[in-house]
């Protein structure tokens, strides 16, 4: 009875010790996946909010002063979030080489027209430094030594500013036009040529930074950046369905460990019902088997009786009615008239209840 007992029960810690190793793995999965996912987010936050500080510096010229004066340090600035990003990339990513140097290579390109951005913004200036300062500057001093110019300046000035707020080819065109009919006239002052120069200087730059059709690097960058953000999300995408499989298959798992366990249980229990059934049954047949012999065929019932605790309790029962019939026949044929000693008590005791 012990030895079933201790299979069945084995069995069954055994089958629960399998469903939480399992249980365990899963969920340690499960929890990688959701702490990369985490991750994930802040690596993407972190690219949108360098994303925002890129365009914010770039479209608001109020900026190309600041960064005329201070180049060195917007891109350190620059490096230095770019750096902070790929440390992000490195962490998200160490297990999969190939996705990691995808990226770094992206961001590296990234860095490159960042770099160039930076640049031409820094050449161009817009009030004090680069080449609109320089411009501004020159066309200050001809306002000056040629005040009766003004109203001819002025239109110049009119189409510097609009060719500058708003990037307009048609403004710049109007600008030349202007100043070839000034010359034509043979009055222009021989500074607007310097002023000419550095106008065309920032053209060029707003072209490259701006205008030119696929190949400038404002669009270019922005290309980029949405290309970045594309892999970001669509590995966004692999870890949560990562994560769904993992989270169904610990949930196939459990299902299939508790029908298993459950299963295990039934069978178990069936068979140590089964076991103790058959083993009273042989007890009730060796005790009535021994009665019938009047309690003396014990040697031949005793094989019969099963080898465990109930065959060993029925062993010690069945010695004992033997040795009590012996003392009863015993006592009938040496005493026929009177009662054993117990029964006599039993009666004494009887009437005294009855008085």
């Amino acid at each position: 009875m012990k030895k079933s007992l201790v299979v069945v029960l084995g069995g069954f810690g055994l089958v629960l010790l399998i469903f939480a190793s399992l249980s365990w793995y899963f969920n340690q999965k499960m929890h990688e996946k959701q702490a990369l996912l985490v991750k994930l987010d802040d690596l993407s936050t972190q690219v949108q909010d360098h994303k925002d500080w890129m365009e914010h510096i770039t479209n608001q010229k109020i900026w190309y002063d600041s960064i005329a004066k201070n180049e060195i340090e917007y891109r350190r600035k620059n490096s230095f979030s770019h750096e902070l990003i790929r440390q992000n990339v490195t962490e998200v990513f160490s297990s999969n080489k190939e996705v990691e140097r995808e990226l770094l290579s992206m961001l590296d390109d990234l860095l490159l027209t960042e770099d160039r951005i930076l640049n031409d913004i820094s050449k161009i200036g817009f009030k004090e430094y680069g080449y609109i300062g320089k411009m501004r500057e020159v066309i200050h001093q001809v306002e000056e030594t040629f005040p009766e110019f003004d109203q001819q300046i002025l239109s110049l000035r009119r189409h510097e500013k609009d060719y500058i707020m708003r990037n307009d080819e048609n403004y710049a065109e109007s600008l030349h036009k202007e100043m070839e009919n000034w010359q034509a006239r043979g009055n222009c002052p021989p500074e607007l040529i310097l002023y000419l120069q550095y106008f065309d200087s920032v053209r060029s730059r707003m072209q490259i930074l701006f205008a030119i059709p696929n190949r400038n690097h404002y669009s270019n960058w922005s290309l980029n950046v949405a290309s970045v953000q594309s892999n970001l999300r669509r590995f966004r995408g692999e870890f949560i369905r990562e994560s769904y499989s993992l989270s169904n298959d610990s949930l196939t798992m459990q299902y299939i460990i508790s029908g298993i366990a459950f299963l295990a249980l039934i069978i178990g229990s069936v068979y140590i019902i089964k076991n103790i059934t058959i083993q009273v049954s042989r007890l009730q047949r060796s005790m009535n088997e021994f009665i019938s012999s009047n309690y003396q065929d014990f040697e031949s019932i005793s094989p019969q009786l099963p080898k465990n605790e109930i065959g060993q309790i029925s062993i010690q029962f069945l010695k004992m009615a033997g040795k009590s019939n012996g003392m009863f026949i015993y006592w009938k044929i040496v005493y026929p008239d009177e009662p054993m000693p117990c029964m006599r008590r039993m009666f004494n005791w009887k009437n005294s209840m009855l008085k």
